[in-house]
């Protein structure tokens, strides 16, 4: 997720808006603990854009 688009890499860009944004991650046929609020989820990091070699 970034927003430009990475050269090379165009078909699994996921493109943000400039500036701060709400991402939100949607669950299809989810499992019971997701519901129980038993499962956690990995944080979400800011890393550095991807450089094409």
């Amino acid at each position: 997720m970034q927003r430009e688009a990475p050269k090379g890499k165009e078909s699994n860009w996921l493109p943000t808006p400039a500036g701060d944004f709400n991402l939100v991650l949607r669950v299809f046929a989810p499992d019971p603990s997701m519901l129980n609020k038993q499962h956690s989820w990995p944080a979400v990091e800011e890393t550095k854009p991807f450089q094409a070699r």
